[in-house]
């Protein structure tokens, strides 16, 4: 049975004329794995069918979205379904955070244990990343229980954005250099240089995840978990480009451990090295929300 919007509570005219449109567009940027602002969510709504309610402030479109977000939950959960929460990934343009009316309809998706107050931006990005991963076929069931044409993904290359082109992948790969695991070292006995992230204790080599990936260091104190790629100044930019997928994947995993234990998915990952990179990897590094530390040319020298 398709969504009924004319009875939502707190419906007006002007909220009327936007809300069937609103799952959609939010749908086709969980397929595209991709945020979206409520600027453009208002610019694709207006573009896919010709409405725009001419609002003044974009703070606006919260009510729309939290509401869609409630319904494709109570949908969920009237199908045994634990569907996770899809508003959570519009955000202020400002911030790049999602509002915190996304604190409710994303309660419902809470792992016990997890304190959404405490912990708010690493659980956000949990939830954010839960519905990337829900995958096109789940999301397309969740269109067709709500009466939404689905629309197609958008073309390959997003306008405006430049493509970095992806690393090269060796035939084989080489032994561990005596620079490497020197820097691998230095990284877990100086846990101070990363106290943004925690504070820790001296930290742990070759650390192994679930998934079987080796971590070159690794700290934890009981809430916050960190993943370290070292890479020494010899690295090519090539190999640079892989420590940066690399620390998306640890988090990835590390978040899946945390979910699955019911605790606080507080986890990072950070990238180290003895030189800068280049500007294609520093690049890199912004768009995917990667960090990177600059460590001591003398680290790898031990």
């Amino acid at each position: 049975m398709a969504f009924d919007y004319t009875q939502v509570e707190g419906l007006t005219d002007q909220r009327a004329l936007v809300l069937p449109y609103v799952l959609p567009v939010l749908i086709r940027r969980a397929k595209e794995g991709r945020l979206i602002t409520y600027t453009e969510l208002a610019q694709e709504i207006e573009d896919e069918y010709g409405i725009s309610p001419h609002v003044g402030r974009m703070t606006w479109w919260g009510w729309p979205v939290g509401t869609v977000g409630f319904m494709v939950r109570d949908w969920g959960a009237q199908n045994g379904l634990m569907v996770p929460p899809i508003n959570v990934i519009v955000v202020s343009k400002t911030t790049g955070r999602p509002g915190a009316g996304a604190d409710h309809v994303a309660a419902y998706y809470k792992i016990d244990g997890v304190d959404i107050e405490r912990n708010r931006s690493a659980y956000m990005d949990a939830a954010a990343e839960a519905v990337f991963n829900y995958g096109k076929r789940n999301w397309d069931e969740v269109a067709k229980a709500a009466g939404a044409k689905a629309l197609p993904t958008q073309r390959k290359e997003i306008q405006g954005v430049a493509s970095i082109p992806l690393p090269s992948i060796p035939a084989k790969f080489g032994g561990e250099s005596v620079a490497h695991k020197a820097l691998k070292v230095w990284a877990v006995q100086n846990p101070s240089i990363f106290r943004e992230y925690g504070k820790f204790t001296i930290g742990e080599n070759e650390k192994v995840l679930s998934s079987g990936d080796r971590l070159d260091a690794y700290f934890f104190n009981g809430t916050e978990r960190l993943a370290v790629e070292v890479k020494p100044r010899s690295s090519t930019e090539d190999e640079l480009k892989r420590g940066v997928y690399q620390c998306i994947k640890y988090q990835a995993v590390m978040r899946a451990e945390n979910q699955s234990l019911g605790v606080a998915p507080v986890v990072s990952a950070v990238l180290v090295c003895t030189r800068t990179p280049g500007t294609e990897v520093r690049n890199l590094m912004k768009r995917l929300h990667v960090e990177f530390i600059l460590a001591p040319k003398w680290a790898e020298e031990h």
